[in-house]
């Protein structure tokens, strides 16, 4: 019945997708894609509860990374904090000069705060990453304090996650794409078969993609298996 539907109606079936697909097409630009795997978490989940308290509590961005440079004077450190503080996307640097007087000697100074962010000539700042700037901001970071140095954090397995997630994509298109040509070629009779298929397997990505607008937003987890998910079984 109705295959029957689609046969007598082909044509309009066949505008109806054209359009669909166009809508969708237009609609993935307004699909951001989130990376915070913390928002997937249940309510009544403790990391969940300990955040809503942790934002009740404390006005200010969290700071979700931190940068260690090797080797530097108190001179120094200060100059990489300003610099730090100026890269794009970076909203605030804390750094020993924030907790105590550094026109006081070090050695009368507490030791234990001392040595949270400065010890045996390096340095470790903590900083705030706004949100889907990781990647840029932790690129430029790298580029600021050189291989010798690092940056870890939340927001650095963010920035890993984006890239990856993107990498592994194309990856997958570019070893999928002709794979699937190959055996559509050679399982089918007509040249025309293939495009068939592939033109099917491209909308339904399409409109896979697009349609998620009506959620808002997406796991970049979706994101990358969207392609994977759409391809035939068989």
């Amino acid at each position: 019945m109705f295959i029957q539907f689609i046969l007598k109606y082909k044509k309009s079936v066949v505008f109806f997708f054209t359009i669909l697909t166009l809508i969708s097409a237009v609609s993935t630009l307004f699909v951001s894609t989130n990376y915070n795997m913390v928002d997937y978490l249940p309510d009544e989940a403790p990391s969940t509860e300990g955040l809503e308290v942790m934002d009740n509590e404390f006005d200010g961005a969290m700071p979700n990374a931190e940068v260690l440079i090797e080797d530097v004077s108190i001179q120094e450190a200060l100059v990489y904090k300003e610099q730090l503080g100026d890269v794009h996307g970076v909203t605030g640097v804390t750094w020993l000069d924030d907790l105590v007087d550094l026109q006081t000697p070090l050695q009368m100074q507490d030791e234990s705060v001392i040595e949270s962010y400065y010890q045996d000539g390096n340095a470790l700042f903590s900083i705030t990453i706004e949100s889907e700037m990781e990647v840029d901001a932790t690129e430029d970071i790298y580029a600021l304090i050189g291989e010798n140095n690092a940056i870890t954090g939340e927001a650095v397995n963010t920035a890993t996650q984006q890239t990856m997630a993107s990498d592994e994509a194309l990856f997958a298109a570019l070893l999928l794409v002709p794979t699937m040509i190959v055996i559509l070629v050679l399982s089918t009779k007509s040249w025309i078969e293939p495009i068939f298929f592939l033109t099917a397997i491209g909308v339904s990505v399409i409109i896979n993609l697009g349609t998620n607008i009506f959620l808002g937003e997406i796991s970049f987890i979706t994101q990358s298996v969207a392609l994977s998910s759409n391809l035939p079984s068989h």
